[in-house]
């Protein structure tokens, strides 16, 4: 987690994780808070995988984090583009097979004409 004041450890070993924040604020519970009022695409009706398609910023100021050279202090705009699914992970257990269906619905998402605005929001922000 990026985000200080979020669990010491993330996970089960041997794919757990350790995490090392790099913000101080907003803190973990106030960046999900600002990610979960983030405007969402329409999701067409038969996608399987793809459950939303969240944009938006985040404010953030760093932390010292000797491991990434990351001075305290420092404000920076975070574009955030977050790809929500379902069943499918970055985890070793995933159907790797089912990547190439999550993209076709994410395409799908992104050219539906009832998200043409919220696309070209998008093509800006990033």
């Amino acid at each position: 987690a990026l985000f200080a004041g979020a669990p010491k450890k993330v996970g089960f070993p041997p794919l757990g994780q350790l995490p090392s924040p790099i913000f101080a604020e907003p803190r973990i519970h106030a960046a999900r808070q600002i990610y979960s009022g983030f405007p969402r695409l329409s999701i067409p009706a038969n996608a399987l995988h793809l459950k939303a398609i969240a944009f938006g910023t985040i404010i953030a100021t760093t932390m010292d984090e000797m491991w990434f050279n990351v001075t305290a202090g420092k404000q920076v705009r975070l574009h955030v583009l977050g790809v929500e699914t379902d069943n499918i992970t970055m985890a070793a257990t995933s159907d790797y097979y089912s990547y190439g269906r999550l993209v076709g619905e994410i395409i799908d998402a992104l050219v539906a004409p009832s998200n043409s605005e919220a696309a070209k929001t998008i093509l800006d922000m990033f």
